[in-house]
């Protein structure tokens, strides 16, 4: 059961709005599951849920929440403070590991400092690490978490005080200063991203080697369809961590194809109901099918992530974390132009798509 600690609460500019009163007054403050709950006398309860928290520090005892709507500054809470500020940095991890998706338990926890850039973008400073099976959580206090995933990556490179893990798109991240945990949280992740990289390669050709039969009576005639548009057609799977799962009981993840054309796509989800091939246009040069491949693999079965419009997506806390914290989510949100329902005009008018280029 989250603690509640007691102590003085200053809403700023975000009061009104929240219905809060203005200035300092006391409250009781719970670090929850789903957000920062606050109750004030004369004054409904509020929860600031995590998908609005954009920082979270602590600064000579007082904790400066930072919010989308302003800044919450939470102080007096005594020999709590720390206790405080701890718990509500791990509720805001642990909601972070639900929008990552994370599956089982971690394989290693740590922490330190992180380093990452992404195409051009840098960012470093303090974070805790949870290494899975499928993929290294980064938690910073602010906005910049990040699930970088093994399937995409290159051997670790361990130097005398960091270690980096580089994607085969450029991007890097790196924790350093783990004490003890250094070499542990080295071997485990070369060996966690040695297994998830097999894996991965091996479920894709599997796929590649019975895809007429995965894609059986329904998604056949539309591949060819795509095949024969004279775009580069590629297939592609959606969870690293259920790759080369051949138990009795595992359920078929699906696939997808996509056929790429001159700054336009035409993608199609095989998972086993009624869709639509959803159609994008980017500028050129663009490696559209980098940016598929890891915004697939980060929404696995959650496809929504992807298809929802901006207003739904705002209703979903969840769905709003992955998309702030993941690069390629964003990409494929913000470059698609439409979908093509699967009646019969549906091969004449993706053909017109694909043929139309940019």
């Amino acid at each position: 059961m989250a603690r509640t600690f007691k102590g003085l609460v200053d809403f700023g500019a975000a009061g009104a709005s929240w219905g809060m009163p203005g200035g300092a007054v006391e409250a009781s403050v719970v670090p929850g599951a789903s957000g920062i709950e606050f109750s004030v006398a004369k004054a409904a309860p509020l929860c600031v849920d995590y998908a609005q928290v954009v920082d979270l520090r602590l600064l000579n005892y007082y904790v400066h929440l930072v919010t989308d709507a302003g800044t919450v500054v939470i102080s007096q809470l005594g020999k709590g403070t720390e206790d405080f500020f701890e718990n509500a940095y791990d509720a805001l991890n642990a909601c972070c590991a639900k929008a990552f998706f994370a599956q089982g338990q971690p394989l290693m926890e740590a922490e330190g400092d992180y380093a990452y850039d992404e195409g051009g973008e840098e960012r470093r400073s303090h974070a805790k690490f949870a290494l899975y099976e499928d993929a290294l959580f980064v938690y910073p206090h602010d906005m910049g978490a990040r699930r970088v995933p093994l399937c995409f990556s290159d051997e670790p490179l361990v130097q005398r005080f960091s270690t980096t893990l580089r994607l085969r798109t450029g991007e890097w991240y790196s924790a350093a200063r783990l004490g003890k945990d250094t070499d542990p949280f080295n071997r485990r992740l070369a060996a966690a991203r040695k297994s998830c990289v097999e894996r991965w390669a091996a479920a894709h050709a599997d796929l590649e080697a019975h895809l007429t039969e995965r894609l059986g009576e329904t998604y056949l005639p539309r591949y060819q369809a795509l095949c024969s548009t004279g775009a580069r057609v590629v297939c592609g799977l959606f969870d690293a961590a259920a790759a080369g799962d051949d138990s009795e009981d595992a359920a078929d993840p699906g696939f997808w194809f996509a056929a790429i054309g001159q700054g336009v796509a035409a993608v199609e989800l095989a998972i086993g109901q009624a869709a639509a091939t959803y159609l994008y246009e980017f500028d050129l040069p663009c490696d559209f099918e980098s940016s598929l491949r890891r915004a697939m693999e980060a929404v696995g079965d959650h496809r929504e992530v992807i298809l929802l419009d901006d207003d739904a997506i705002r209703e979903k806390p969840l769905c709003r974390m992955l998309v702030d914290r993941c690069a390629p989510v964003r990409f494929l949100r913000e470059h698609n132009v439409g979908r093509l329902v699967h009646s019969g005009s549906w091969e004449d008018s993706v053909r017109a798509f694909l043929a139309g280029g940019r």
